[in-house]
């Protein structure tokens, strides 16, 4: 298990949401079908070529996924 905590720059362009609350993320072997259906929060995002993530909230937890390749 790893952990890792992040700290957002105050103009990173990410909702107040997402820089606030803490969350945690998940590796998905699809991206679209893990945030199918959930409120979004933040878009299927490309962070690096082969890594896209996006953030959810599911019952009020923020949960990003992520999925590489």
């Amino acid at each position: 298990m790893r952990i890792e905590k992040i700290r957002f720059d105050h103009d990173a362009p990410f909702p107040e949401d997402v820089k606030t609350r803490p969350h945690v993320a998940f590796k998905v072997d699809d991206l679209g079908e893990a945030i199918f259906g959930k409120q979004i929060v933040v878009t299927p995002t490309e962070f690096k070529p082969g890594i896209r993530f996006a953030f959810v909230d599911i019952e009020g937890a923020l949960i990003e996924f992520f999925q590489i390749g």
